[in-house]
């Protein structure tokens, strides 16, 4: 997942993400190193605030 690279373009630190998105940090770290499946209703927030289309977030690193 690109969340990682997008996250740290906008110049957020994943414990303000996840305090933005009433997330545990520990569950941003884990979805940011593809630890956990993500589910539609997780998507839409992270990309909401990360300002890109959900698909973006999945698109094949490459």
């Amino acid at each position: 997942m690109h969340i990682h690279r997008i996250r740290l373009e906008r110049g957020l630190s994943q414990e303000n993400f996840a305090h933005e998105l009433e997330m545990h940090r520990a569950y941003v770290g884990s979805i940011e190193r593809a630890e956990q499946t993500v589910t539609l209703k997780t998507l839409g927030p992270l990309a909401a605030r990360l300002g890109v289309d959900p698909a973006d977030l999945i698109r094949p690193i490459g």
